[in-house]
């Protein structure tokens, strides 16, 4: 039997059928999987491309947006900045400029919010510097001064001013330089409105009819440098009767009339009785000494005012006088009238009012103190009462709650009786700025630092009193300060934040004098201050001395 021969072994380098199948295979599917992963990448890019469109867009809005919120926080309307900022700044109805406050007062601090709001940013400045050039405060001759140079030098600056209350002393001596300033300050303010003169001799410069004699020099030539054009004046430091006459005639435009007036001549035949015209006047308040009532009454009869229509009388004593005036023919149209009694160490005097319905038939708004005494003929057309609160005996007492019960009879169109405080300082006729209503209404809080007052339907009070009467340590007023703190009030006030351009940083170099000298006597602080004060005003004395004698040397030259 032979053998089967072998058949001869494949050569690898030539594929069998089987394994070209086999690799056709495996090509194919990865031939496949390369596409579905190209697919996929391209979907995946395309995802991606649409995904950054949304990213670009978003972005796009997001830019618009934060760019027009931007513009709205930076371009915002300076008129509507200011009703907002106004919000944080208080009236200055609800501030008294006088020096009768503690420090700080309520109009130093608001001062400090002015200050911090032209310190905040370029448009807040520009802003700001109009409601802190608004109303200008002076007490002191040295930051008069000051102010001319900032207004010299920056005449834009004036055009804010609207209203300056000088509540500055004069001293001796330095009367020429008083008005020199006072009169550069007013030349410099164009848009000027409304002016408060209070100037007076410090009690350092002595009593007596020197003093007398000074005051009523600087206070006199000053109101002959007061601009014609005028809307609003006030003459609180008192002022004789005749200097009065003689220069209120030229104040042809005004709307609004305070003056304090005083007589030591108690011959009437040495009064003018000369025709005065105010055209333009609608309200008047006039303060009146015991002294003098029956001489207003007699040169008062005289004035003319067609326009009338507020009136306030502050008496110290109530007389039978105070119908001379009102019965004047042009008084007729009074529909506001507010008789206040300013003495309140007394039992209140009798206030005969029979004459009323005759010498004001449109009274519609009455404000009275205790111990009026109500007409017996009704007065139809008076539809409000309002009470001052007493504060003294149990006499007043008495006699308001009999004006209560009187005034259905005396007033029976009468709709709303509200009671005053008299804690309220007497800067603003408070009656008159928060008029009453018929309809029923919430309490509002008038909120400021240092100063609150709530209005309710039957009552005007200052709720802050009894914060105010703690810090002030005194019981004779709620408002009146120590003897002691009148330095430190004007120290912090004279300026107003309205000098050259180093007066924040004097401000701060005051501060930082007043925290290391807390510890030295109050008698030693007085006297030094006062000192540095007579040096200061003598030094800027002698330099406007000098600049003047310069100028007539050159003019001779010449």
């Amino acid at each position: 039997m032979s053998r089967r021969p072998h058949s001869p072994p494949l050569d690898p380098s030539v594929p069998s059928s089987l394994s070209k199948k086999s690799e056709d295979v495996e090509e194919a599917d990865t031939l496949f999987k390369i596409k579905e992963l190209q697919l996929a990448l391209h979907e995946l890019q395309e995802e991606n491309d649409h995904l950054r469109g949304k990213l670009r867009t978003s972005e796009a809005r997001l830019h618009a947006l934060e760019k027009s919120q931007a513009k709205r926080a930076v371009y915002l309307p300076d008129e509507i900045l200011r009703l907002i900022l106004l919000r944080a700044v208080p009236s200055t109805a609800f501030l008294d400029t006088s020096h009768s406050l503690f420090y700080p007062s309520p109009y130093a601090r608001a001062l400090t919010t002015r200050k911090s709001i032209v310190l905040t940013c370029a448009q807040w400045a520009r802003v700001g510097y109009e409601l802190l050039y608004e109303t200008v405060t002076l007490h002191r001759l040295g930051p008069l001064v000051a102010l001319a140079r900032t207004l010299a030098s920056r005449p834009a600056l004036g055009d804010f001013v609207r209203a300056i209350y000088i509540h500055l002393g004069v001293l001796q001596g330095h009367t020429e330089l008083y008005l020199h300033v006072l009169q550069a300050v007013l030349t410099a303010c164009p848009r000027l409105e409304h002016i408060t003169h209070n100037a007076q001799l410090p009690d350092l410069e002595g009593a007596g009819r020197v003093s007398h004699h000074v005051h009523y020099e600087a206070l006199g030539r000053s109101l002959g440098l007061l601009p014609r054009g005028l809307r609003k004046l006030e003459i609180l430091s008192g002022l004789w009767m005749n200097l009065f006459v003689n220069i209120a005639g030229e104040f042809m435009v005004l709307e609004e009339l305070s003056v304090a007036l005083q007589s030591f001549d108690r011959n009437l035949e040495n009064f003018s009785t000369e025709q005065l015209e105010f055209p333009r006047l609608t309200s008047l308040r006039v303060s009146v000494d015991r002294g003098s009532v029956r001489a207003f009454g007699t040169v008062a009869h005289n004035w003319r005012t067609p326009a009338l229509t507020h009136l306030r009388l502050d008496l110290h004593t109530v007389s039978e006088h105070i119908d001379t005036f009102l019965l004047a023919p042009s008084r007729s149209r009074i529909r506001y009238l507010n008789l206040h009694s300013c003495c309140d160490t007394q039992s209140p005097e009798t206030i005969q009012l029979e004459f009323l319905p005759h010498a004001c038939p449109a009274l519609a708004h009455i404000v009275l103190s205790a111990g009026a005494t109500l007409s017996e003929t009704p007065h139809p057309s008076v539809r409000h009462l309002d009470l001052w609160t007493p504060r003294g005996p149990q006499l007043s007492i008495d006699c308001l709650e009999r004006i209560r019960a009187e005034a259905p009879r005396a007033f029976p169109g009468h709709c709303t009786l509200r009671m005053v405080d008299r804690a309220l300082t007497g800067a603003t006729d408070w009656p008159r700025l928060f008029p009453p209503t018929v309809d029923a209404t919430e309490a509002v809080d008038y909120v400021f630092e240092g100063f609150c007052v709530r209005v309710t339907d039957d009552a005007i009070t200052r709720v802050d009193a009894q914060l105010i009467a703690s810090e002030n340590e005194s019981s004779d007023s709620d408002y009146a300060p120590n003897s002691d703190n009148d330095q430190e009030w004007d120290s912090d006030t004279e300026s107003d934040g309205r000098g050259s351009d180093g007066d924040d940083d004097d401000d701060d170099d005051q501060d930082d004098d007043d925290d290391d000298d807390e510890d030295d006597d109050d008698d030693d602080d007085e006297k030094d201050e006062d000192l540095c004060l007579e040096e200061e005003v003598l030094a800027i004395w002698e330099r406007a001395q000098a600049l003047q004698d310069g100028s007539d040397e050159d003019t001779d030259g010449d």
